[in-house]
């Protein structure tokens, strides 16, 4: 068995506390936004408006991951809704981040009158390799609820979820 046992904060400044996830969760960004920006001005689309769309990109993203995560254990939000707000607990989901991503890169094609299907493939190079950086930031924070493994290959968390106390990362409801 391999055993993930990181602190999960890279650097603590008193109030504000800089996660490994964090950080490689905005890595992810800066990748997509790096690739988009290359592609994007060779297919034709300003440095411009790829920046702005990146602005809407990373708003709408947010709110759809965090969005879906609720969704997701509805049942445990219902019973507190405060903690729908509680970000920094946990419960953020990439499928969430994807799809607010994408309707913000729809809304702003037509908005801008953009030809939406060469800009969604622009987005089709870039953000897979940003979801892969992201994906490291995920594995850190235990991110990704694991299975049960015997095998000598098999991870072991040795954290437990801030917001159901369970030995997956997220909540159960």
């Amino acid at each position: 068995m391999v055993t993930i046992g990181i602190d999960l904060v890279l650097l603590d400044l008193g109030s504000i506390a800089l996660s490994w996830h964090g950080l490689f969760l905005a890595a992810g960004v800066l990748v997509v936004y790096a690739i988009a920006v290359r592609e994007g001005t060779r297919q034709g689309f300003s440095h411009r408006s790829l920046s702005e769309l990146a602005l809407w990109m990373i708003f709408l993203g947010f709110g759809g991951a965090r969005l879906l995560s609720v969704l997701e254990a509805w049942p445990v939000y219902a019973a507190d809704p405060v903690r729908i707000l509680a970000v920094p607990e946990g419960g953020l989901t990439v499928t969430g981040a994807i799809l607010g991503g994408l309707v913000a890169a729809l809304i702003y094609a037509r908005r801008r009158q953009l030809d939406g299907w060469r800009l969604l493939d622009v987005l089709a190079l870039a953000v897979p390799a940003g979801c892969t950086v992201g994906r490291v930031g995920c594995t850190s924070n235990s991110g990704m609820a694991p299975a049960v493994s015997s095998s000598t290959a098999g991870k072991v968390e040795s954290r437990s979820c801030p917001v159901s106390g369970s030995s997956n990362s997220w909540p159960s409801a």
